[in-house]
């Protein structure tokens, strides 16, 4: 456990007049916590040696359909000096050096592309640095997306970032709402506490509480909507593609128990609150307040898709060998491994889901973006 960051979380529950913080805070903490936070601490927490995968850890085969996807919409839409290329939560950097790669595989030229990444963390943003230099673009960073210099359009990807925004945990029980707090337990340990939910409450929270049957818990990503009210207020004209794994709020609210889960080195932890800073919180993304959210902010839904849809539609067969593969262990058979883990119903190609929502481009359709539809 960060010691330093269990002593900040408990000193703000001792000032607090309740003694006891929401569990949206907690995890806020947890997670961004400034200097001891998850995601700011010079850890590794991608891939074989961190905590979990993504799906930019699965060979190249996502980044190089994200970036044949913006060629063409670079293509259909302006000239290539006219769009702005953005990745928030980057991670070490991997699937934007794809995207990249892709982009200039497919006839795009380095000197026009304008590209940033937004990042916190000044352990990720200096993995993405070490990472994207060898290629002949100039990158940028910024902490927040206020800072990006808005383009006469843009294609904004995220991959794995909205799972990890603070949630509230409530649940329905004895007819009463109940919201997740965090309080000082025994031996200066973290422990939880139910308390009615406050008539002040946020109403994307009373709206997610109508829908709970007795003994029901789930999550509210209120920092979930925050976000793509700052994304449509920054975006002129654009796409914003989100990839992450979630799915509807009637499927969400069939998980009696809420999808709010711990991980640490790939193991699935039962306590939220044993190793503050030193785990991941994630909690599966309700796509149907994103679409909903992004309608009411004049962001037009392209396309809602499992994962293997999405690879499909966009033309991830062509990345297959054209030709039978004997050795199981060349480039080529790796390749094929790869598209097929991506889109395997039992794995991520079912539980992934891709959201693409467009701003002021009327004239950009799906059957555009996906030829292969």
């Amino acid at each position: 456990m960060t010691q330093p960051l269990l002593n900040e979380i408990i000193a703000e529950i001792e000032q607090s007049p309740e003694r006891a913080i929401p569990f949206s805070r907690y995890m806020e903490l947890a997670l961004y916590h400034p200097t001891w936070g998850y995601y700011q601490t010079d850890r590794i927490k991608l891939g074989k040696e961190g905590d979990f995968f993504t799906n930019a850890h699965v060979g190249s085969i996502v980044g190089q359909v994200l970036g044949r996807l913006f060629r063409r919409m670079v293509t259909l839409v302006g000239r290539e000096e006219d769009w702005v290329l953005v990745e928030m939560g980057a991670g070490d950097g991997r699937l934007m050096e794809q995207v990249a790669r892709e982009w200039i595989a497919q006839g795009g030229k380095p000197d026009k592309l304008n590209s940033y990444l937004v990042e916190t963390s000044p352990y990720h943003r200096r993995l993405q640095q070490e990472r994207l230099a060898p290629l002949p673009i100039s990158f940028h960073w910024s902490r927040s997306l206020q800072e990006v210099p808005r383009a006469k359009y843009s294609f904004l990807y995220v991959n794995e970032l909205v799972d990890a925004f603070p949630v509230h945990r409530i649940k329905k029980e004895g007819g009463v709402i109940w919201e997740a707090h965090v309080i000082k337990g025994m031996h200066g340990r973290l422990r939880e506490s139910w308390q009615p939910l406050k008539q002040a409450s946020d109403p994307a929270i009373w709206e997610r509480a109508q829908l709970l049957a007795e003994g029901q818990m789930a999550e509210v990503a209120v920092a979930a909507r925050q976000w793509i009210g700052e994304v449509a207020a920054w975006m002129e004209r654009g796409i914003l593609l989100t990839i992450d794994y979630g799915g509807e709020t009637g499927e969400l609210l069939m998980r009696s128990h809420g999808t709010l889960r711990a991980y640490r080195e790939h193991r699935l932890l039962t306590d939220l609150y044993q190793m503050p800073g030193e785990m991941d919180l994630t909690a599966h993304v309700d796509f149907t307040s994103l679409r909903h959210w992004g309608e009411s902010l004049h962001m037009r839904t392209l396309a809602y898709l499992t994962q293997a849809d999405f690879l499909l539609r966009a033309g991830v067969l062509d990345l297959l060998p054209s030709k039978p593969v004997p050795d199981p262990f060349s480039p080529e058979a790796k390749r094929r491994r790869a598209i097929t883990q991506l889109i395997h119903p039992q794995g991520m190609g079912e539980s992934f889901r891709v959201l693409l929502q467009a701003k002021g481009m009327p004239a950009l359709t799906r059957q555009q973006l996906f030829p292969n539809l």
